[in-house]
């Protein structure tokens, strides 16, 4: 088994909404405000109602639930969902309240997307597991590049 990078997810950080604490954290959705899917014959922008549904646990680390919708440059919609672990460390904390950047070594974050479509031209994403490590942006961006399974 071997990783091969095959795209770059970016998502401009809208709105965000605490649910509040209940039996399994906190629980909080982060709008998907914009963003998009770039790789190697993979041009696609992110549709409005997509973000992510995460729950902060006691054991330092949110849980993603991650759904979006897309479409490509060439017409063709795509459905992503993805599910990981984001530690809640300092470098996270402070690029969710003062917006300060950091690295992909500075906290654990880590998802493993599926990607469908109906159209023939993408088919090779219906049949790939996905895993993408995650950083934020300055720009309130958080970005996950993706790598393939094989």
């Amino acid at each position: 088994m071997h990783l091969e990078e095959r795209f770059i997810i970016s998502v401009q950080v809208g709105k965000v909404a605490d649910v509040g604490a209940g039996p399994a954290g906190l629980r909080r959705f982060v709008e998907a405000a914009a963003g998009t899917i770039r790789g190697e014959g993979l041009d696609a922008a992110l549709l409005p109602g997509g973000g992510d549904w995460l729950v902060a646990a006691p054991d330092g680390y949110a849980r993603a639930d991650i759904r979006y919708t897309a479409v490509t440059a060439d017409g063709a919609n795509l459905y992503v969902q993805g599910t990981g672990l984001i530690e809640l460390n300092e470098a996270t904390q402070a690029a969710l309240t003062d917006g300060r950047p950091s690295d992909f070594g500075d906290q654990y974050a880590r998802v493993v997307f599926s990607v469908e479509t109906g159209d023939p031209r993408y088919a090779w994403l219906n049949t790939s597991v996905f895993i993408g490590e995650g950083r934020f942006r300055e720009d309130g961006v958080i970005e996950y590049v993706v790598s393939a399974v094989r």
